[in-house]
């Protein structure tokens, strides 16, 4: 399945719609309920991802760096076992979870938290962009430098 924009989703549903010139609902309308189906689509097939947290010499950790988590799957400690040792936790407030184990970690160890998240549909349509080097590059170089990308929209 290939990705689609976010104007061509829209414009995908105005034409389901039979409704292109925009006289019963406006692209706007439509971007709103496009989010709320995305929304309601989420809270029963999320898309499930790790992240990667460090210790801090307790047995709480911040999550408050992570954004749109819909709920955490699960939470591994220590990591790299073979079986993986999923632990239980406790959410005490917005953006802090406690790790049930029996002993204090050390600081900088991590800690895998599988969670939830939202679908989520990008609306910049493209990152076109011009090459600084007018002559090329060189081939095997891993990176290039790039000017003149678009403001507007936002990579997700």
């Amino acid at each position: 399945m290939t990705r689609r924009a976010h104007a061509t989703l829209i414009d995908d549903i105005e034409a389901e719609l039979q409704d292109s010139a925009n006289a019963v609902y406006s692209a706007t309308e439509l971007a709103v309920f496009l989010l709320d189906a995305l929304r309601d689509l989420s809270n029963y097939v999320p898309i499930i991802v790790r992240e990667t947290l460090t210790t801090t010499a307790s047995k709480d950790l911040s999550i408050a760096d992570f954004l749109d988590i819909l709920w955490i799957e699960e939470l591994e400690y220590e990591i790299g076992q073979d079986p993986r040792e999923f632990i239980n936790w406790d959410e005490h407030y917005t953006g802090v979870i406690s790790m049930d184990i029996d002993s204090t970690p050390a600081a900088g160890e991590s800690v895998y938290l599988y969670c939830a998240k939202p679908h989520k549909i990008p609306t910049i349509a493209d990152i076109d962009g011009l090459v600084d080097l007018v002559a090329g590059y060189a081939a095997g170089l891993k990176t290039i430098h790039v000017d003149g990308l678009t403001t507007a929209g936002t990579i997700e």
